[in-house]
């Protein structure tokens, strides 16, 4: 018997979404998909589309399009200025 998506997806989540894609490949329906992963056609559905933008190829300087996307901001807009650090970091060791 396999395991649930969520049980996986603790251990491995880019494997979770591998079995979830596979089995959406082999029936063709997010709902049998979610059914069968007992988890939701939403997710199901979410997985799929990062297959079909991304593929399964991973380039060297890329993520594999199955992981989650980095959480971190591409920019800090209010991020103090670097002369300003290094000033601040001299006058308080």
């Amino acid at each position: 018997m396999e395991l649930p998506y969520k049980e996986v997806s603790i251990i491995n989540p880019t494997d979770a979404r591998k079995r979830i894609v596979q089995t959406y490949l082999q029936t063709g329906n997010d709902c049998e998909t979610a059914r069968r992963g007992n988890t939701s056609p939403q997710l199901v559905r979410k997985g799929v589309q990062r297959y079909q933008q991304h593929g399964d190829a991973v380039e060297a300087h890329r993520r594999a399009p199955l992981q989650d996307p980095p959480r971190t901001p591409k920019h800090q807009p209010t991020q103090t200025d670097p002369t300003i650090e290094q000033r601040l970091l001299q006058l308080h060791p």
